[in-house]
């Protein structure tokens, strides 16, 4: 990215101004990959908490992500879509695509194999899921492999675009490479929170606005088993 050092500057500063306004909290646990997939496609299109409050309400209504994974679209959208959710149909769809996409391998949804691969083999079986995005493998990545990832999203991108972080003409795929060489890998779990919640803080101000969809197909290349998965909330 043209003048780099220019942005850089800008993010190290807007990373500091918002260590001084939010409260940090500790790191949370790992997040189960299966768990991880759910809430990384809930969270591309809305803030995390409202993404957070829409897995619980899965979590409480299915008895487990097999029985989410057998049901119909409009089913679970009616689970865990309020009426200012947005786009959840489509991640209804995008879910449910995954979880039957990784049943179909196995003839089980039991991810925990996946937490004994490297880093890259796991990445590489994210991507080829059905109908996955960049941003949800980042995620993953992210918050159950503590890879050195940063998710970005149509709201990340435009919360960074008006601090003149990056570019007015960046995407996401620019956004992210840049903020990863950027950010050292013992720090970005806490600079992804610190900025995801200030985007969120500007997107709960201003309404939520359609995210466009990036899907990406593919057929996974190893099986792996699912372990039933409880949720735990992401920290603000």
């Amino acid at each position: 990215m043209k003048k780099s050092a220019e942005y850089a500057g800008r993010l190290k500063k807007l990373c500091n101004k918002l260590k001084r306004e939010y409260k940090t909290g500790e790191k949370q646990e790992l997040m189960d990959p299966a768990t991880g997939l759910i809430l990384g496609c809930l969270s591309e299109v809305t803030t995390e908490n409202k993404a957070n409050i829409a897995l619980n309400k899965l979590c409480n209504y299915f008895v487990d992500f097999n029985e989410l994974r057998v049901c119909r679209t409009d089913e679970v959208v009616e689970v865990f879509a309020g009426k200012t959710f947005p786009q959840a149909r489509d991640v209804s769809k995008r879910i449910l695509g995954i979880l039957k996409h990784i049943y179909e391998e196995d003839n089980s949804l039991d991810l925990t194999e996946l937490k004994s691969w490297g880093k890259r083999e796991a990445k590489s079986f994210l991507e080829k899921l059905r109908g996955i995005t960049p941003y949800v493998v980042s995620w993953v990545m992210l918050h159950s492999f503590e890879a050195h990832s940063f998710p970005v999203n149509e709201h990340m991108l435009s919360m960074l675009i008006n601090e003149e972080v990056v570019r007015d003409d960046a995407d996401m795929a620019v956004a992210q490479g840049f903020l990863e060489r950027q950010i050292l890998a013992h720090d970005i779990y806490l600079m992804y929170h610190l900025l995801r919640k200030h985007a969120d803080k500007k997107q709960s101000r201003c309404g939520s606005s359609a995210i466009k969809d990036v899907t990406k197909t593919g057929k996974t290349k190893k099986t792996v088993k699912i372990k039933k998965a409880k949720t735990k909330e992401t920290k603000k």
